[in-house]
């Protein structure tokens, strides 16, 4: 399926019917992850979707991107921490997107895939989320400029964009990844993956090129080892909101209480298309040894 990949608003991308192509997609991974959950997020909210019509009738274009993602927002929070609202309505405020969001308690978005995806992240992030929001309004108050990008926002906006969780009870990962040892991370891990390695996505921007994927596409990892019990609790039930709320506290806690965002290098680069299953492109031996895309560490 040839889908627009842009960040720009146009009317031909706000004419897609995001919920209709993100079930068509629900048969590749990882879509069928999220799929799952935007699902459950429509069947749970049987009120709030009862006064617009069925999800059949209901308007799921990208065009009306804010009324849909505060529906799925209502449905996994009872006190929803934000809303969406149309970008067109702060057209005429001075105020940066990330002061607007830490003072008004809403979410400009526009018309297209890349803020489809920053608000379902939203809604399975909400704590970290907020944490990130809060971390800039600092950053801002700091420079005395929300244009002047200090280092720390740069950091925050990179995960933000293309972050990637890999929670794990597999001490070797981390040094695996540190050292991109991709054959063992990826080859030999192939049967640890969703099971004992399980990635979830952080990054909206990494959903958006996931609709359109290429070689090249890499993702900002942490690694947060977790106990087996814990890792039943994320594997369970992945489209719950008790899954992702056990996900937001812990991603939140990791990065906050280890002060990552200082880190000179806080996260690290990975293949995204090297994880078992999440590759249109055969995963053979060629495909791994292709080392302008699982580079190896520089010496």
């Amino acid at each position: 399926m040839n889908i627009r990949h842009s960040q720009d608003e146009t009317s031909e991308e706000a004419s897609i019917n995001s919920l209709k192509t993100l079930f068509l997609l629900s048969d590749l991974a990882p879509f069928y992850t999220l799929a799952s959950y935007v699902k459950s997020s429509l069947a749970q909210e049987n009120s709030v979707i009862g006064s617009l019509g069925s999800p059949s009738q209901m308007n799921t274009t990208l065009g009306n991107n804010a009324n849909c993602l505060n529906i799925i927002m209502a449905a996994k929070h009872k006190t929803p921490s934000i809303s969406f609202a149309d970008d067109k309505e702060f057209e005429n405020d001075s105020r940066s997107y990330e002061q607007i969001i830490y003072e008004s308690k809403k979410v400009p978005t526009r018309k297209n895939w890349h803020d489809f995806f920053n608000g379902l992240i939203w809604s399975q992030f909400p704590t970290t989320k907020q944490y990130f929001n809060e971390q800039h309004v600092e950053q801002i108050q700091l420079n005395q400029s929300a244009k002047k990008r200090s280092p720390v926002r740069d950091k925050l906006t990179h995960f933000d964009e293309c972050g990637l969780v890999l929670f794990t009870n597999c001490k070797e990962v981390n040094t695996q990844l540190e050292q991109h040892e991709w054959l063992r991370l990826f080859v030999e891990n192939k049967c640890k993956w969703h099971s004992q390695i399980i990635p979830v996505i952080f990054g909206h921007a990494l959903w958006e090129m996931l609709l359109n994927p290429f070689v090249g596409l890499t993702a900002k990892v942490v690694v947060i080892e977790v106990t087996d019990s814990v890792l039943a609790q994320i594997q369970s039930n992945k489209d719950s909101a008790d899954r992702h709320a056990v996900c937001d506290n812990l991603l939140f806690a990791h990065i906050s209480q280890r002060n990552l965002i200082s880190a000179k290098r806080p996260f690290l680069p990975m293949p995204l298309l090297g994880i078992p299953q999440w590759s249109p492109i055969e995963q053979n031996d060629s495909f791994y040894r292709n080392d302008s895309y699982f580079m190896p560490k520089r010496r």
